[in-house]
């Protein structure tokens, strides 16, 4: 399902139909906001959250597309969503598109934590249905950040998606970063001290 930089993989379910139309509609304003900056900006783009984790081939429920993108690829973006009435930008920032599909979906622009703010610029990326998607393990590290930023059972479910989908294909944590395995130490730091989710903890070490 997913591929190496430049080449392009389409996910079984994506061909099958068997998302719902919301889920649909998340997915679609990926690729619309994709086609919008273009190819060129491939190292200024990625998905995240979970429209990344739909593209990774779990059919969660989301009302929202996340992006990580850098400031200037996204002061692209402003000047052209302003001259297509599908999107609206409220008084506070926020990005809005009309889906054709009857969905009014919100457009988050994040870094690659889940945190507001631009991304740097960024070379590891998969290329799921022609976007440029978060890596699994990067997923699974954004999802715990912010799990552990803001304690929502969505984030925490979204990090044990990443790390099941990690031991489905063989991926591991050994290659990460200084920064991100500071992250996935304050993640493991937080399991110990959850009892019901010591196996999950068990999982992550044999991924080290």
């Amino acid at each position: 399902m997913s591929s190496e930089n430049g080449r392009t993989a389409t996910p079984s379910f994506l061909v099958s139909g068997s998302l719902k139309p919301a889920q649909l509609a998340s997915i679609e304003v990926a690729k619309e906001v994709w086609d919008l900056v273009g190819d060129e900006n491939r190292e200024n783009f990625l998905v995240v959250g979970g429209t990344a984790l739909l593209l990774h081939g779990y059919p969660i429920m989301t009302c929202d597309t996340d992006i990580a993108i850098t400031a200037d690829t996204l002061y692209k973006f402003e000047n052209l969503a302003m001259k297509d009435p599908r999107y609206a930008k409220s008084p506070f920032g926020q990005w809005t598109f009309e889906s054709p599909r009857g969905f009014t979906v919100t457009i988050d622009f994040l870094d690659k934590t889940g945190e507001a703010g631009p991304l740097e610029k960024c070379t590891d990326y998969t290329m799921i249905d022609g976007i440029p998607v978060t890596t699994v393990e990067d997923l699974a590290i954004g999802k715990g950040a912010a799990w552990i930023n803001r304690q929502l059972g969505k984030d925490f479910f979204g990090f044990k998606c990443a790390v099941k989908k990690m031991t489905e294909t063989g991926l591991n944590f050994k290659q990460l970063s200084q920064k991100k395995r500071e992250i996935l130490d304050d993640i493991m730091f937080e399991l110990e001290g959850m009892r019901e989710e010591w196996g999950v903890l068990r999982v992550i070490r044999t991924l080290l």
